[in-house]
């Protein structure tokens, strides 16, 4: 009988637009008489484990997780790792990972500026929000 332990099993991080989310870790390893493979996979292409595959013994194997998400919206964004091995008896084991992706923010005196260019056109009041910003 051989088993998996995998930590942490939720994670999250968060991003602004534009820009990619530093790599995070997953700790995987074994306990039992045999030595387990898993394979890590991910069902989103903005999540890549590396390495997909470790071997085990009873030691702690490190899997890094790298984030591509430059192109992603402003959002929330959820993937789950799997993690498989056929000589595990608690094989799959899932993992959450929950990515949010803010705006980027507007510098304070850019906002400024907008204000006043607006005001001094009367093209709408003081305060209003710049029409072709989405702010979050």
């Amino acid at each position: 009988m051989s088993l998996m332990q995998v930590l942490p099993l939720v994670l999250q991080t968060s991003i602004t637009q534009g820009l990619n989310a530093s790599p995070l870790q997953l700790a995987v390893s074994a306990y039992g008489v045999q030595e387990v493979s898993p394979v890590i996979t991910s069902d989103s292409g903005w999540l890549t484990p590396s390495p997909a595959q470790v071997n085990s013994t009873g030691n702690v194997e490190m899997v890094n997780l790298v984030f591509s998400t430059t192109a992603l919206a402003v959002g929330t964004f959820v993937a789950t790792l799997s993690i498989v091995d056929e000589n595990a008896d608690n094989s799959p084991i899932t993992v959450k990972v929950t990515l949010f992706v803010t705006a980027i923010p507007v510098p304070p005196h850019i906002e400024r500026f907008e204000r006043k260019i607006y005001q001094a056109n009367r093209l709408q009041p003081v305060g209003a929000s710049v029409p072709w910003r989405n702010r979050q």
